[in-house]
């Protein structure tokens, strides 16, 4: 859904703003004019991106009279209305449904030092439904961890390596900062869907008139249906409060500085590791 809504965005001369991967080993929002460039922000990030060094480019895109629009999270969102609030009638927002955000060193640490030498261009974490961490390089992937057997990910959906400030984040909820909300459907009921797709349905919430002009943009472009916006809430935690700070986060947390991620992380999830062996 953010593919068609930026490549739409682009069409009629706007430009975006979103998450990419950077050589040697992180993560930030870039700006796009072309639909070449929009290749880059596809698929999820599950790790914290920066957006320091772009304000002043969305500054003078915005004071040039150009529509801007910024896809991230709710924090990251509610920074940039901040800031350039006086432009707000050029500036659309959307922000992807938050787990939280680990720092970016948390990530590198579980990567095996030999893969972090591998001459790559991308890292990605999912393909479709395919949860995994996978190096990459011209498209083609030369390293891959499925969800099965990384720690990182496993970690990641257990709310193991939070930032602080993602534990209590006052954006877990279903009042959204931004003009449009993006997310996967977990909790539809496919029962009472009448579609073919198999590959993975998209959340969207509709936050404001700047976000309703966007989905009439894409219309014409995608399958859509209606559904009762309980069902969106109770399939997805993150839009009813933040993802708890468990035992599992304070076992890591105490034994991440003395043993290092690898034992850290199997000592705060001993049960789930066991379970994806025996099966």
């Amino acid at each position: 859904m953010a593919a068609a809504i930026s490549e739409a965005w682009i069409r009629k001369g706007g430009i975006v703003y979103g998450a990419v991967f950077m050589r040697p080993f992180d993560f930030q929002h870039i700006r796009c004019t072309t639909k070449e460039e929009l290749v880059r922000l596809r698929g999820s990030k599950y790790v914290q991106s920066s957006i320091a060094g772009i304000y002043k480019q969305i500054e003078a895109d915005l004071k040039n009279g150009l529509e801007i629009l910024f896809i991230g999270t709710s924090c990251q969102i509610a920074t940039i209305r901040n800031r350039f609030k006086e432009y707000d009638s050029w500036l659309y927002t959307v922000d992807v449904i938050c787990h939280g955000t680990p720092k970016v060193e948390t990530l590198k640490a579980s990567i095996p030092k030999s893969v972090l030498q591998m001459d790559y261009d991308n890292v990605e974490f999912r393909e479709n439904c395919d949860y995994k961490i996978a190096f990459k390089k011209a498209g083609e992937t030369i390293w891959s961890s499925p969800l099965t057997h990384n720690l990182y990910m496993k970690g990641f959906f257990k709310a193991l390596f939070n930032r602080e400030c993602c534990y209590k984040c006052m954006f877990a909820k279903p009042e959204r900062i931004s003009d449009m909300t993006l997310g996967d459907f977990w909790g539809l009921d496919m029962a009472r869907v009448n579609t073919t797709m198999d590959k993975g349905i998209s959340l969207v919430l509709v936050n404001s008139n700047k976000g309703r002009k966007l989905l009439e943009m894409v219309k014409d472009d995608i399958e859509m249906i209606a559904r009762p916006l309980e069902e969106a809430i109770v399939g997805n935690a993150p839009l009813r409060h933040p993802m708890p700070r468990t035992w599992r986060y304070h076992i890591y947390k105490k034994l991440y500085p003395k043993v290092g991620f690898r034992l850290a992380a199997i000592a705060a999830m001993p049960d789930i590791i066991l379970k994806n062996l025996f099966k």
